[in-house]
């Protein structure tokens, strides 16, 4: 008798195990996913290594072999660790969403939301907060446009160069800053100086971070 053919392998990428969502099947918003790449950079450099990305791992309940291939195919280009741009690829957006829902789950509860955020009813107050936490900690906490840009980048999903008003909204919450529906307004009104319902990023930076063009501290505001 002719032996058997051989058996075929194959090797499949991560997956959440099919009971992880059972209380509730929303995706997070780019927001959310946002969040949870600023909560991996405990430094705010900027970058997510392996063994901050491996604890988080690990919490969500993946092995040490899909921890890595997970990191390993967001890091394309195997510099050892993630960027923001590593963060938003396009092809790797699924993953991350179960990702990210799996992560604020264990860390926030079934909503997702971090609801221990104040409610914030200043627009100053929000614009100081996202400056504070766009800033980079090991570089006497100033902020360069390379930073502000891909987080306009990585909110703005459909890449047309502009925020909408939910995308803006998105934006603050993706940085922890909850805010009243009335700051909300008082940002498009501020933001959108050519009245056109979006905010492109010239807008958003001359209106949001006017500190960036003058090089200022983030202790100067």
């Amino acid at each position: 008798a002719a032996p058997p053919p051989p058996r075929q392998t194959c090797t499949r990428s991560w997956a959440p195990p099919a009971t992880a969502f059972v209380l509730s099947s929303e995706l997070p918003s780019r927001g959310a996913v946002y969040s949870v790449f600023q909560n991996l950079d405990p430094r705010s450099n900027g970058q997510v290594v392996f063994s901050d990305f491996e604890e988080a791992g690990i919490l969500v309940g993946m092995t040490h072999t899909q921890i890595q291939n997970l990191f390993k195919a967001l890091d394309k280009a195997g510099k050892g660790y993630l960027t923001v741009r590593d963060w938003a690829a396009k092809d790797m957006e699924h993953r991350l969403q179960q990702f990210s829902r799996l992560y604020l789950r264990k860390t926030r509860g079934p909503s997702m939301k971090d609801i221990g955020a104040p409610e914030i009813d200043s627009l100053w107050t929000a614009m100081k907060m996202v400056v504070s936490k766009l800033s980079l900690k090991g570089s006497g906490r100033s902020i360069g446009h390379e930073r502000v840009l891909q987080a306009f980048e990585f909110i703005d999903y459909d890449s047309n160069g502009s925020l909408d008003r939910d995308e803006l909204l998105d934006a603050f919450h993706g940085l922890g800053i909850n805010i009243k529906q009335e700051v909300l307004d008082d940002a498009v009104r501020l933001l959108d100086k050519d009245v056109s319902g979006n905010i492109d990023y010239y807008e958003f930076v001359q209106a949001l971070f006017p500190t960036l063009r003058q090089g200022c501290q983030v202790g100067a505001l």
